[in-house]
């Protein structure tokens, strides 16, 4: 019983982490923004505790949730930005794209990949609904749903 805690112990505080890491100012993009997910993503599939599957489950959700509000919110920034460019010059400079915009659009579209990939692979045939398979599916689809 001892080292069971001790293990969700250390799993929340990788999740928490984790987590922080991505919320910071400068976050976590591309390859390593999938890394941290696919951690997140173990650490709840391997989880037998209720809290540590409840606290991974919602630093995916959180995770989730930051990558696409700041993509919408860059598209937002970028539609205002034309309109007052526009609005200054009488013309658009089409040459013109924001670096965030690209990281942005990057780091969602990987993330909707990846949760489509997992949410696609075929189950084997011996699948019962507690098997793993099952339950990695089953949270890749909740999380689509959300975004």
């Amino acid at each position: 019983k001892g080292s069971r805690i001790r293990d969700e112990g250390l799993s929340l505080r990788i999740v928490r982490t984790l987590l922080a890491a991505v919320q910071t100012e400068a976050g976590v993009h591309h390859k390593s923004l999938l890394q941290v997910v696919q951690a997140i993503y173990n650490i709840y599939l391997n989880s037998s505790s209720v809290n540590v599957k409840q606290s991974s489950r919602q630093a995916l959700e959180r995770i989730s949730a930051k990558v696409f509000q700041a993509l919408e919110q860059n598209q937002q920034d970028a539609a205002a930005e034309k309109i007052s460019e526009v609005a200054e010059n009488g013309e658009l400079d089409k040459g013109r794209s924001g670096e965030d915009e690209t990281l942005c659009f990057k780091d969602a579209y990987q993330l909707f990949k990846g949760l489509c990939n997992l949410s696609s692979k075929e189950l084997p045939s011996s699948s019962s609904t507690e098997s793993m398979a099952v339950k990695w599916k089953l949270l890749a689809l909740d999380l689509l749903k959300n975004v």
